[in-house]
């Protein structure tokens, strides 16, 4: 009991310690309404533009992904259409060779006719020339 009583007159005197200024005696300054429309003003454009500021960054940032987007799309392509080139020329390549081997066996093909009827008509003459030995003897 003698504990809360000692609280108890502590905590009575300690009130003052928590009390607040009093408002009168604190002086307030004023700024003339035109200066106040001034600043108000200047904070909401303030807001406005910061808000502005963002959604430009925000726009900024998507439009700079879909360059990205494009630029990555026309890389492909790019490589696409040197893979193409590549894989035509690479035909065109074979083509000229399959041609020349081509050619070359015509030729052959045109050499060895020749010689088969060199062949056929030294056979006929020589079979004439033999049935002609034969039939005088």
């Amino acid at each position: 009991m003698k504990k809360l009583i000692v609280f108890a007159i502590l905590m009575i005197n300690s009130l003052t310690v928590f009390s607040q200024q009093d408002m009168d005696t604190i002086q307030i300054k004023c700024f003339p309404k035109e200066t106040l429309k001034l600043i108000v003003e200047d904070l909401v454009k303030g807001d406005l533009y910061k808000s502005e500021l963002y959604h430009t960054e925000k726009e900024l940032i998507m439009t700079l992904k879909g360059v990205q987007e494009r630029d990555s799309i026309i890389l492909t392509l790019n490589e696409k259409t040197l893979d193409n080139k590549n894989m035509l020329d690479n035909q065109v390549e074979r083509y000229k060779t399959l041609e020349n081997n081509f050619k070359s066996l015509q030729d052959d093909l045109k050499k060895e006719k020749g010689k088969n009827k060199f062949l056929t008509y030294i056979s006929a003459g020589l079979v004439g020339v033999l049935t002609g030995i034969l039939i005088m003897r």
